[in-house]
């Protein structure tokens, strides 16, 4: 497969994840470490969402409402 690098002028392809039909009725067990949870997006997410959005150094997102800091 040739090497390809993205530059700001390329679309970005959305990850997708695939998983396989004849097992869509059984997922694998989730198992977290003590005193974490997995949960969904909330209301209120967004500044957090951001700060670890900046810290994995995500070039290519931008959002009008992300704030600057």
């Amino acid at each position: 497969m040739p090497e390809t690098t993205l530059s700001a002028h390329e679309d970005y392809a959305q990850l997708q994840m695939v998983w396989p039909a004849h097992r869509l009725d059984t997922p694998p067990t989730v198992r977290l470490p003590p005193g974490y949870a997995l949960r969904t997006y909330r209301r209120g997410d967004e500044p957090r969402f951001y700060k670890v959005m900046k810290l994995g150094y995500v070039p290519f997102l931008y959002l009008p409402e992300m704030p600057e800091r």
